[in-house]
Parts: C-alpha cells; sequence; structure tokens
C-alpha cells in the first residue's frame, strides 16, 4: 500500500466527487495492440443468477461460507506458482463506449464507479473494522502484505465505441496498449497498476462476462488489464468486478495462486469456483476459495467478543497512575473461561444493549453503566462493590 495515500476522509470525499458527472473524456491517441493474449483468467455470472447472502457477525476474522452446489467442494487444494501476487493495486476506472456519455444510463457511470469504489474502503462496525480482501491473508505465503486496491483518479470516459461486437479479450486488449501508450493516460501520468474496462451495452463478450490478462511493454514490463460486460442489473457487474479484482491480485499473470489443477492457459483461479455472493458496503460481490476455511467464503463483519448475559467484573486494569480503567476482567460462566476486555468493547456491548455487567463484594451487587463513554457503578452507598475499589490484574 503506498505510503503517501491522503487521509480516509479526505479519500473517501475525493471519491463521492468523481462519482458524479461531469466525467472526465479522453480520446486515445496512443498505437494500439497486436499482442495475442495468451491465457487468461474468466469470471461468469452464476447460471442460478445472484442470491447474495446476509453476511453475519461471526467471531473477530471469521467469515461467511458457502457450501451450494456449484461452490468449491470438500477436498478443494490451492497451489502456488513461481510467480508474484500484486496485493494492492492501483485501479483506473475506464468507461469504454459512447452509451456511457447518456446522463439517464442505469446502470450508469455514476452508480457503477460508486459501487465499486466502496468496497476500496474498510467497513467500520462497532467492534472493528473489515474488508472484503481480509481472507486473502491466506495467500500472504508468510509475507507482509497488505491485500486491497485504490482507486486512482475519477473514471474516465471513451466515448468512442469498440470495433467488433461481439467483442474479444483481443479487442479489449488493444483497447488497454492503446490507453497505455496515449499521453497522460497511461500509468506515467498517474500510476495503475491495473486498468479495468467496462464495456457499454449493446456490445456483448464472444466469450464470458469478464476476463483479466496482461500484456508487455517494450521495456519488458508486464501491465494488467481486465474487462466487465455490461448488464442491466448492478449487482451483477459488481459481482464479475469483484470476482476478477481478487484474482487479478492473486494471480495476474497466470502463474501465482491457483486452484488444483492448474491450468496455464484458462486459469483455474480462487473466484472460479465459486458462485455464491454477499453485499459488503453495499456492493455485491464474488465469494472466494480461503485455504483457512476450506470452502468458499466473505469476511464477515467482526461479533461482539462474548455472547449475551450477565457478566460480573472481579478486577480491572489502570493506566495513567491508577486514574483511568483501561480494560475488566471477570470468571466465566458454564464451559466459557475468564474473560477480559477493554473498556471500549463493554461499553458498546452495554450501549447496544448486548450485554449487561455487574460487580459483587461480599453479597452486594452494583450494575454498570455507561457514563459519558466510560465505566462506572451506579451508586449504591457501598465503596468496595465500585469498580475503582475493585483489585488489578
Amino acid at each position: 500500500m503506498p505510503t503517501n495515500m491522503p487521509s480516509r476522509e479526505k479519500r473517501l470525499g475525493q471519491l463521492r466527487a468523481w462519482a458524479h458527472p461531469p466525467y472526465r473524456t479522453a480520446v486515445v491517441t496512443g498505437a494500439g495492440g497486436s499482442q495475442q493474449p495468451s491465457a487468461s483468467g474468466i469470471a461468469r455470472l452464476p447460471s442460478s443468477g445472484l442470491h447474495p447472502a446476509p453476511i453475519q457477525p461471526s467471531e473477530r476474522g471469521g467469515a461467511a461460507t458457502f457450501h451450494s452446489g456449484c461452490d468449491a467442494p470438500a477436498g478443494t487444494t490451492v497451489s502456488v506458482g513461481g510467480g508474484n501476487v500484486i496485493g494492492w493495486a492501483e485501479v483506473l476506472c475506464v468507461f469504454w463506449g459512447s452509451a456511457w456519455t447518456n446522463s439517464s444510463l442505469s446502470p450508469g457511470v455514476g452508480n457503477i464507479f460508486a459501487s465499486v469504489a466502496a468496497l476500496s474502503d474498510k467497513t467500520t462496525t462497532t467492534f472493528g473494522t473489515y474488508s472484503y480482501f481480509d481472507g486473502l491473508s491466506d495467500y500472504s505465503g508468510g509475507n507482509d502484505i497488505t491485500w486491497g486496491f485504490n482507486i486512482v483518479g475519477p473514471p474516465l470516459v471513451i466515448p468512442t465505441n469498440p470495433p467488433n461486437n461481439p467483442f474479444s479479450l483481443q479487442t479489449v486488449a488493444n483497447e488497454a496498449i492503446a490507453i497505455y501508450n496515449t499521453p497522460n493516460l497511461g500509468p506515467d501520468n498517474v500510476y495503475w497498476s491495473l486498468l479495468m474496462i467496462f464495456m457499454p451495452p449493446g456490445f456483448n463478450p464472444s466469450g464470458p462476462q469478464g476476463e483479466h490478462s496482461f500484456f508487455t511493454d517494450s521495456g519488458g514490463n508486464q501491465v494488467n488489464y481486465g474487462y466487465v460486460s455490461y448488464a442491466s442489473a448492478l449487482s451483477a457487474m459488481t459481482f464479475i468486478f469483484s470476482h476478477e479484482l481478487v484474482e487479478s491480485l492473486t494471480d495476474p499473470h497466470g502463474d501465482a495462486v491457483q486452484v488444483n489443477p492448474r491450468n496455464s492457459s484458462s486459469w483455474n483461479e480462487i473466484c472460479d469456483v465459486c458462485c455464491s455472493s454477499g453485499v459488503i458496503n453495499g456492493t455485491t460481490v464474488s465469494s472466494y476459495f480461503s485455504t483457512s476455511a476450506g470452502a468458499c467464503m466473505i469476511p464477515s463483519p467482526p461479533s461482539a467478543p462474548l455472547p449475551p448475559g450477565d457478566y460480573q467484573i472481579d478486577s480491572v486494569r489502570k493506566v495513567a497512575d491508577g486514574r483511568y480503567i483501561q480494560a475488566v476482567s471477570g470468571p466465566g460462566s458454564g464451559s466459557q473461561g475468564r474473560w477480559e476486555l477493554p473498556e471500549f468493547d463493554v461499553v458498546a456491548m452495554i450501549n447496544g444493549a448486548l450485554a449487561t455487567f455487574y460487580t459483587l463484594v461480599d453479597g452486594r451487587r452494583a450494575n454498570v453503566a455507561v457514563v459519558q463513554w466510560y465505566l462506572q457503578t451506579v451508586a449504591d452507598d457501598f465503596v468496595p462493590n465500585n469498580l475503582d475499589a475493585l483489585p488489578e490484574f
């Protein structure tokens, strides 16, 4: 991930502004390509249609897993070739075709771009943050890799139409090379590592609904690109986009992360064995295979750290010379062992009516409440059961 990215608030404000017209348009003047794509990773919509599953909170670091008939079966394995993953991509979104200039088109540039941009941000919940890309840590190979993407500029509309209908991956490759070679559009102007081209309505693919591949420039650099076919449903387009994005991150050149048996021409990648979908940040996404889950998955929001219940606090941890409580602890019940939580988690659970907490000293119970975002025992004129009077751990 770049170290010079703007603050989250500034970046999100910028993305929201970019999702509104007028959009940047450009004429592609660079030389087109003649390279024949030798291999690619493909994406297709499930034959049964999209049925996004509700993603319920789970244990921290957990996931929603899927086991439908078109998802990866038990025993699915993954291998890592000798190639590199991207990990973090700088994505330029291009909308190719005259139809994208029609402000009444729906889905159009604005809502497609906004939905795609929403995936670039982590989701913040009461009990932490999570990202659509969290499960890709399975493929870090012990390296410190940040997974995800950043959108490097406003949507770019190229108002000329593709030359072929139906179009092929070769059609897209030629345009990607031309964009790359056009002054002020190539990565020398605004650096991008993945060019994602959204195809216009009325132009159908001769193959799958989405593909990703690469070409090699005159300097020997491998340049990554992909396409998403138009669909009347926004969810279908974001499903294909997320599919191709995940596979571009993990297997950009067909020699990195693939599901076994590997395929050197039609890459067998970690979304190809998954058909289930879900919703992250309001955007419909594809599930992908996770080796740790042993199934197709979508990361889920972190749940409350304790199940609903009534919990005794019998000790505290203090900071700032004993002036503030940092964490609390108490005995478990049943099969649950002793627990320890930071104060802010207990505050969130009380405010969310997810659990109650109390102290108990010499048979005297005092309920714990939240006062101005801090924990405090409800006054009962018995000092020993005050939080501040409990022993430290």
